[in-house]
Protein backbone atom coordinates (compact mmCIF):
# COMPACT_ATOMS: atom_id res chain seq x y z
CA UNK A 1 0.00 0.00 0.00
CA UNK A 2 1.52 3.32 -1.22
CA UNK A 3 1.97 6.34 1.05
CA UNK A 4 -0.65 8.84 -0.05
CA UNK A 5 -2.09 11.05 2.74
CA UNK A 6 0.54 13.58 3.74
CA UNK A 7 1.64 11.96 7.27
CA UNK A 8 1.97 8.58 5.13
CA UNK A 9 4.25 10.78 2.95
CA UNK A 10 5.97 11.96 5.85
CA UNK A 11 6.91 9.03 7.15
CA UNK A 12 7.67 7.45 4.32
CA UNK A 13 10.52 10.24 3.73
CA UNK A 14 11.81 9.69 7.20
CA UNK A 15 12.35 6.24 6.45
CA UNK A 16 14.03 6.84 2.96
CA UNK A 17 16.49 8.98 4.35
CA UNK A 18 17.35 6.68 6.78
CA UNK A 19 17.64 4.20 4.85
CA UNK A 20 19.67 6.25 2.04
CA UNK A 21 21.99 7.40 5.25
CA UNK A 22 22.60 3.91 6.14
CA UNK A 23 23.62 2.77 3.02
CA UNK A 24 25.76 6.00 1.98
CA UNK A 25 28.88 4.40 0.54
CA UNK A 26 27.50 1.20 -0.71
CA UNK A 27 23.92 1.76 -2.48
CA UNK A 28 24.26 3.97 -5.28
CA UNK A 29 20.87 3.65 -6.89
CA UNK A 30 17.39 3.84 -5.02
CA UNK A 31 14.15 3.23 -6.48
CA UNK A 32 10.91 4.32 -5.86
CA UNK A 33 8.46 1.51 -5.83
CA UNK A 34 8.71 -1.38 -8.37
CA UNK A 35 5.60 -2.00 -11.16
CA UNK A 36 3.89 1.36 -9.71
CA UNK A 37 1.53 1.17 -13.03
CA UNK A 38 -0.16 -2.33 -12.33
CA UNK A 39 -1.48 -3.92 -8.65
CA UNK A 40 1.67 -3.71 -6.87
CA UNK A 41 0.31 -0.07 -6.48
CA UNK A 42 -2.71 -0.92 -4.35
CA UNK A 43 -5.16 -1.25 -5.50
CA UNK A 44 -4.19 -0.08 -8.81
CA UNK A 45 -1.71 2.04 -10.01
CA UNK A 46 -2.05 5.52 -10.24
CA UNK A 47 -0.09 8.09 -12.10
CA UNK A 48 -1.02 10.80 -10.57
CA UNK A 49 -0.30 9.33 -7.01
CA UNK A 50 3.14 7.97 -8.02
CA UNK A 51 4.01 11.35 -9.51
CA UNK A 52 3.43 13.55 -5.86
CA UNK A 53 5.40 11.22 -4.48
CA UNK A 54 8.26 10.45 -6.97
CA UNK A 55 8.37 14.17 -6.30
CA UNK A 56 9.17 13.95 -2.59
CA UNK A 57 11.15 11.04 -3.15
CA UNK A 58 14.07 12.41 -5.47
CA UNK A 59 14.79 15.42 -3.36
CA UNK A 60 14.97 13.78 -0.15
CA UNK A 61 17.06 10.53 -1.63
CA UNK A 62 19.52 13.46 -2.91
CA UNK A 63 19.55 15.70 -0.23
CA UNK A 64 20.75 12.47 2.25
CA UNK A 65 23.62 11.44 -0.25
CA UNK A 66 24.50 13.80 -3.38
CA UNK A 67 25.89 11.09 -5.04
CA UNK A 68 23.16 8.68 -4.82
CA UNK A 69 21.04 8.15 -8.20
CA UNK A 70 17.15 8.53 -8.47
CA UNK A 71 15.61 5.62 -10.51
CA UNK A 72 11.77 5.98 -11.70
CA UNK A 73 10.28 2.87 -10.40
CA UNK A 74 10.50 0.26 -12.83
CA UNK A 75 7.64 0.43 -14.67
CA UNK A 76 5.92 -2.98 -16.03
CA UNK A 77 4.60 -2.15 -18.79
CA UNK A 78 5.68 -0.07 -21.50
CA UNK A 79 2.52 2.90 -21.25
CA UNK A 80 3.76 6.32 -22.41
CA UNK A 81 0.53 8.00 -20.93
CA UNK A 82 0.87 6.76 -17.46
CA UNK A 83 4.75 7.56 -17.78
CA UNK A 84 3.45 10.82 -19.26
CA UNK A 85 1.22 11.79 -16.69
CA UNK A 86 3.32 10.45 -13.19
CA UNK A 87 6.06 13.08 -15.05
CA UNK A 88 3.59 15.56 -15.19
CA UNK A 89 2.79 15.58 -11.60
CA UNK A 90 5.78 15.10 -10.38
CA UNK A 91 7.87 18.14 -11.82
CA UNK A 92 11.32 16.43 -10.71
CA UNK A 93 12.78 15.39 -14.31
CA UNK A 94 15.93 16.89 -13.31
CA UNK A 95 16.14 14.84 -9.81
CA UNK A 96 15.17 11.67 -11.84
CA UNK A 97 18.95 9.58 -12.99
CA UNK A 98 17.88 6.45 -14.34
CA UNK A 99 14.24 5.26 -16.27
CA UNK A 100 13.52 2.11 -15.58
CA UNK A 101 10.58 -0.16 -16.93
CA UNK A 102 10.02 -4.00 -17.64
CA UNK A 103 9.69 -6.29 -20.98
CA UNK A 104 7.79 -9.18 -20.61
CA UNK A 105 6.92 -9.28 -24.50
CA UNK A 106 3.11 -10.16 -25.02
CA UNK A 107 3.26 -10.64 -21.25
CA UNK A 108 1.49 -14.69 -21.04
CA UNK A 109 2.44 -15.92 -24.74
CA UNK A 110 5.81 -16.93 -26.38
CA UNK A 111 6.89 -13.27 -28.41
CA UNK A 112 10.49 -12.94 -29.55
CA UNK A 113 12.02 -9.37 -27.29
CA UNK A 114 11.95 -7.69 -30.49
CA UNK A 115 8.45 -7.48 -30.10
CA UNK A 116 8.92 -5.21 -27.69
CA UNK A 117 8.80 -2.52 -30.26
CA UNK A 118 7.06 -5.01 -32.96
CA UNK A 119 3.67 -6.05 -31.50
CA UNK A 120 3.87 -7.00 -28.45
CA UNK A 121 2.20 -3.89 -26.67
CA UNK A 122 0.21 -2.50 -29.99
CA UNK A 123 0.85 0.92 -30.25
CA UNK A 124 3.02 1.25 -27.35
CA UNK A 125 6.61 0.53 -27.51
CA UNK A 126 9.37 0.79 -25.38
CA UNK A 127 10.81 3.28 -28.26
CA UNK A 128 7.72 5.43 -27.69
CA UNK A 129 8.37 5.04 -23.89
CA UNK A 130 11.69 6.01 -23.68
CA UNK A 131 10.98 8.70 -26.32
CA UNK A 132 8.45 10.55 -23.76
CA UNK A 133 10.30 10.31 -20.68
CA UNK A 134 13.50 12.08 -22.60
CA UNK A 135 10.86 15.08 -23.40
CA UNK A 136 8.81 14.93 -19.97
CA UNK A 137 12.63 14.53 -17.90
CA UNK A 138 14.31 17.12 -20.32
CA UNK A 139 17.57 15.60 -19.70
CA UNK A 140 19.50 12.65 -21.26
CA UNK A 141 18.45 10.30 -18.65
CA UNK A 142 19.98 7.00 -18.67
CA UNK A 143 17.64 3.41 -19.34
CA UNK A 144 17.27 0.26 -17.55
CA UNK A 145 15.37 -2.35 -18.88
CA UNK A 146 15.86 -3.82 -15.23
CA UNK A 147 13.34 -7.19 -15.74
CA UNK A 148 13.29 -9.02 -18.74
CA UNK A 149 12.22 -12.73 -19.39
CA UNK A 150 10.37 -15.16 -21.72
CA UNK A 151 8.41 -17.37 -18.85
CA UNK A 152 9.38 -21.00 -20.04
CA UNK A 153 5.97 -22.20 -18.73
CA UNK A 154 3.88 -20.17 -21.35
CA UNK A 155 2.73 -21.54 -24.21
CA UNK A 156 4.99 -22.27 -27.31
CA UNK A 157 7.91 -21.36 -25.07
CA UNK A 158 10.50 -23.68 -22.56
CA UNK A 159 13.72 -23.68 -21.20
CA UNK A 160 15.86 -23.59 -24.32
CA UNK A 161 13.16 -20.76 -25.80
CA UNK A 162 13.90 -18.70 -22.79
CA UNK A 163 17.96 -19.39 -23.26
CA UNK A 164 17.70 -17.88 -26.74
CA UNK A 165 15.54 -14.60 -25.98
CA UNK A 166 17.71 -13.64 -23.02
CA UNK A 167 20.60 -13.10 -24.73
CA UNK A 168 18.44 -11.76 -27.82
CA UNK A 169 16.71 -8.86 -25.64
CA UNK A 170 20.30 -8.26 -24.31
CA UNK A 171 21.56 -7.58 -27.20
CA UNK A 172 18.50 -5.84 -28.66
CA UNK A 173 18.41 -3.70 -25.33
CA UNK A 174 22.59 -2.92 -25.68
CA UNK A 175 21.79 -1.37 -29.11
CA UNK A 176 19.09 0.58 -28.18
CA UNK A 177 21.25 1.95 -25.36
CA UNK A 178 19.22 0.57 -22.07
CA UNK A 179 20.87 -1.17 -19.85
Amino acid sequence: WPPKTPAEIEAFLRYVKWMVNHFKGRIQYYALWNEQDIGYWNPWGNPEEYGRLLAAFAPAVHQTDPQAKVIYGGQADPVSDFAKRALDECKCGSQIDVFAYHTYPGYGQNMHPESMDFGAYGVETTIKLRQTARREIGHDVEFWDDEFNSIPSWPGSDESVQSKYIPRGILYNHAAGVR
